[in-house]
């Protein structure tokens, strides 16, 4: 069992080595930060073909993903972080002029636009899609799959509240994030993305 090639050890060993391969990928090319809807586009195609059976070769299908979606999620990416920035400033003006509608609406809109972004880079990466179909669609399987929307934030926010929890151990959760917590992340949300994005395939 232990030396067969195909054992289920040698299976597990082969798929860790994978997402820590795929996660030092995802760091390196989101180093120029304009870069990251790319690389989180290339991880989640890598992670998505793992789920379903089609991986194969980790740096070449990311550096494929990652330059063939490279322009769309990078418009999207740049959209994202400009929006975050004018509700960020919201949420100062509504403390600063005490106004409780405007902070509460961007609050409520800031949650809006975080639920959908977890889905566009997924659907970037299993879909072709114009851009204006792009952010229909990912806030439509938001909206259709709340409950699995729901547990998606729950996997990708939860280690990340962990990190800031107790600064105590932040050499080890720094550790963990530099060789296989974004991989590891996009990975159990991928089992969650294929189901949602399955009946969508065929």
């Amino acid at each position: 069992m232990f030396t067969n090639e195909d054992s289920f050890l040698n299976q597990i060993l082969i798929r860790i080595g994978e997402i820590c391969l795929l996660n030092i990928l995802f760091i390196l090319t989101s180093i120029p930060i304009v870069t990251i809807g790319a690389s989180f586009t290339a991880m989640y195609q890598c992670t998505l073909k793992m789920i379903n059976g089609t991986h194969s070769d980790t740096a070449r299908t990311y550096f494929k993903a990652f330059k063939s979606n490279f322009k769309q999620a990078t418009i999207a990416w740049i959209a994202i972080l400009v929006i975050t920035t004018i509700l960020l400033f919201n949420l100062q003006f509504s403390v600063v002029v005490a106004s409780k509608a405007v902070f509460y609406t961007t609050v409520f809109v800031t949650v809006i636009l975080i639920l959908v972004a977890l889905y566009v880079f997924p659907v970037i990466a299993t879909f072709e899609n114009t851009l204006a179909n792009l952010i229909k669609n990912s806030f439509i399987f938001m909206i259709a799959k709340f409950p699995a929307t729901a547990i998606i934030a729950l996997i990708t926010f939860f280690p990340i509240s962990l990190t800031y929890m107790d600064v105590a151990l932040l050499p080890l959760y720094t550790f963990c994030w530099c060789f296989f917590a974004f991989a590891l992340v996009a990975y159990l949300n991928s089992f969650i993305f294929y189901k949602i994005f399955a009946k969508h395939l065929r």
